[in-house]
């Protein structure tokens, strides 16, 4: 059977992030779909994990080098030549030069997903008229785009995260006398704010209430953060988990989710632990507020605050029928709301205008 579509995914690193998972989700949606798909990446230990969804992955070292991108963009130039791709889509913005250098040789569409806030003043070097969308994650994120990196409010495309619903679903979790386990799961990087979840920890252990720890994924602040565990003496509470290929089980051990980062563009680990059905605790910071309506389908907290963070995993720690109320609530958000159903509608749509004729003549810069 023929191919809808030749499409290159192109990324940093397939280690445990937000922008991995997405990036999976939509390689494996686009396979089950009849598009050809090539995922071309720097490494990392979920490359395997991208295989088993039938995801062809090439790895390309040091793709974000800038004293290696002419080697790096010969490369690519090698692999483009081989795939015959109809479209590039950039999954990270650090990658912006490649693709500007790339679309600018080969007179290739693409668009770009954004997936974090930047600072004002910053900018994303592009291929003018090569580049027909920008895709951010969520209004907020497109609202920074628009007034701090000056970009066109008509040149972005909102498409939130979708989370596939039947891959991440309740699972048993075993008997409810056991221990609590608390779990978070992202890069382990200032931005994402495990310092809080630790400090939190040691303040709901301090306060009696019995429950188990989790930090899971990898990073440059692994062991400054393990540093801080032993430090104040909860070693035997606080479990490090690299990383896992199967995310929908890691999740369904939990039995409340925290996120405590500083920052997200949306939140694609708390939409996974929603449709797990795990209740979520969530910092107010980003696209948090238009995925958890506090007290309804989640607790929000305010960042950096791990008072308030151990003051609401109490709380669920104590009150499981509250808990399974948010749990329930929060699943059905992400089943109406933020399904990967939803997002692929709305991405072939942009596939199919970017390679429309005259589609990208607007420029990014206002």
């Amino acid at each position: 059977m023929a191919k809808v579509l030749n499409v290159l995914l192109l990324t940093d690193r397939l280690d445990a992030s937000g922008v991995t998972s997405y990036t999976q989700s939509l390689a494996a949606a686009l396979v089950r779909k009849n598009y050809g798909v090539k995922v071309v990446a720097g490494g990392g230990s979920l490359v395997d994990s991208f295989r088993a969804d039938k995801v062809d992955v090439e790895v390309v070292h040091n793709i974000t080098s800038r004293f290696l991108r002419p080697l790096v963009r010969l490369r690519l130039r090698h692999i483009i030549k081989r795939f015959g791709p109809d479209l590039l889509h950039l999954q990270h913005e650090r990658l912006a030069p490649l693709a500007r250098d790339l679309a600018e040789a080969t007179g290739i569409p693409y668009l770009l997903t954004v997936h974090h806030f930047h600072r004002a003043g910053a900018s994303i070097p592009y291929a003018a008229g090569q580049l027909k969308k920008i895709v951010a994650v969520s209004d907020p994120l497109r609202e920074n785009l628009v007034n701090d990196v000056r970009i066109a409010k008509d040149f972005i495309a909102v498409v939130p995260n979708g989370v596939d619903v039947a891959r991440f679903a309740p699972r048993a979790r075993g008997s409810g006398n056991r221990v609590p386990v608390v779990g978070t799961v992202g890069a382990l990087i200032e931005r994402k704010g495990q310092k809080f979840f630790i400090e939190a920890a040691k303040k709901v252990l301090d306060r009696g209430v019995d429950a188990e720890f989790v930090v899971a994924g990898d990073g440059k602040d692994k062991q400054t953060l393990r540093g801080l565990v032993k430090e104040l003496g909860i070693a035997k509470r606080m479990t490090f988990v690299r990383e896992t290929v199967d995310t929908a089980a890691l999740l369904n051990t939990f039995d409340i989710y925290a996120s405590p980062s500083l920052s997200e563009g949306l939140g694609i680990s708390v939409l996974e632990a929603m449709a797990c059905a795990t209740p979520v605790i969530a910092t107010g910071v980003g696209g948090i507020y238009s995925i958890v309506e506090d007290g309804v389908s989640g607790l929000i907290v305010p960042a950096k605050d791990s008072d308030a963070l151990a003051e609401k995993i109490i709380a669920l720690a104590q009150d499981s029928g509250f808990a399974s109320d948010l749990a329930a609530n929060a699943r059905e958000v992400v089943k109406q709301r933020f399904s990967l159903a939803r997002m692929m509608d709305k991405m072939e749509l942009l596939y199919k205008a970017a390679l429309t004729e005259g589609a990208g003549a607007e420029e990014p810069a206002p």
